[in-house]
């Protein structure tokens, strides 16, 4: 029972603990900090926010008001205060968070300040982003991590500081699960949301009543003409509810997952090319899933090269070393296919005598 519980322990830790190239956490930082930069309103829309007159925080959303903490008392700011301050911040803390300095800082800042915004937006306006909050949730999470440790400002300024570089680290892995089992809960809770109207939802002319009714609010002809063929309607709704409802399938059998990821293109392409639907914030977000799709690629590549004798390689090295570590984690993940057999000295020194013998733990440091 207690081997069984310490199996189950520390498959949970490699799951989400397994070391990570930082480097990963960074991509992601750049990429998905750049589109919500592009993206941002723009200033004159934060500034139409006080056109009416004040209207203060105290009044407006419950999160708006939590957000505002930090900057005093509640009610002494008015919203269309709040929804420029809020723009100028977004823009510096964007900014420094894509060029990487004071990373993490950078871009728990950033969220805030999007919290900020789109509270001030919605209190006074009714608008609704709630297409970013899924990558708001990220953007705390790259917070929590070291996102600024590869491609960043900050990895410079150490480098001239003389300390050394961090390739791999078990905080870079759990951001990036999160996400995608957020992923999967925003889909499956999709899904649930269009089940829970019945056949409804599957009938085509629901479909078709949706269709035309974009077609004519965008002047999008590409709707109106799809509108016409109830089949494709009712399939495109299966196809919907069976992709939000499967997606977590991809994360528990690895091999599904590239494509039900290519089926997230097609989907969300057809929505934006049919209804005008948005949905640019998850593009960079499917960077979360770039760990186990470079694995499956490494597992293919490693499969269809010629192998010789298929002989396996032993490598000796210092588990006291936390260099020599990182370099056996780092090596291992382009290993898919167990060539390299990893034999630490110290902490086996049989086999590794074996290994290289009339060589003893001395000689090997």
């Amino acid at each position: 029972m207690r081997h069984a519980a310490r199996r189950w322990v520390g498959a949970v830790e490699r799951y989400w603990f397994a070391p990570q190239p930082v480097a990963d956490l960074a991509l992601l930082r750049i990429t998905l900090v750049s589109v919500l930069l592009i993206r941002l309103p723009s200033l004159a829309t934060a500034r139409t926010l006080g056109i009416d007159g004040p209207r203060l925080i105290g009044d407006a959303l419950p999160v708006l008001r939590l957000a505002m903490v930090p900057l005093g008392k509640l009610g002494r700011w008015d919203v269309g205060t709040v929804g420029v301050l809020a723009w100028w911040i977004a823009v510096a803390s964007g900014v420094l968070a894509v060029v990487g300095f004071a990373s993490r800082v950078a871009v728990l800042v950033f969220a805030w300040s999007l919290v900020v915004l789109y509270g001030a937006l919605y209190s006074r306006s009714g608008a609704i982003y709630h297409n970013n909050a899924l990558a708001l949730i990220t953007l705390g999470l790259l917070a929590c991590g070291p996102c600024g440790a590869a491609w960043s400002l900050d990895r410079w300024i150490a480098r001239s500081r003389g300390r050394p570089p961090i390739v791999t680290s078990p905080d870079a892995r759990w951001p990036l699960v999160t996400v995608q089992w957020l992923f999967a809960i925003t889909y499956l809770s999709a899904a649930c949301s269009k089940l829970s109207q019945g056949i409804a939802w599957f009938e085509p002319a629901t479909i078709q009543f949706y269709l035309i009714e974009d077609g004519l609010l965008f002047r999008n002809p590409v709707a109106l003409f799809a509108a016409q063929f109830p089949a494709l309607a009712a399939a495109s709704a299966l196809f919907a509810v069976a992709y939000e409802g499967l997606f977590w399938v991809g994360l528990v059998w690895r091999r599904a997952l590239p494509v039900l990821l290519l089926g997230g293109v097609v989907m969300h392409t057809g929505i934006y090319v049919l209804q005008r639907a948005d949905f640019a914030e998850y593009a960079p977000l499917a960077i979360v899933f770039i760990d186990p799709v470079r694995r499956l690629a490494l597992e293919w590549a490693s499969s269809t090269r010629t192998t010789g004798n298929g002989n396996t390689w032993a490598v000796l090295y210092d588990g006291l070393c936390p260099r020599c570590r990182r370099t056996r984690d780092l090596v291992s993940r382009f290993d898919p296919g167990h060539r390299l057999t990893w034999v630490d000295f110290e902490g086996e020194p049989v086999p590794a005598a074996a290994l290289a013998p009339g060589l003893g733990t001395a000689s090997l440091r």
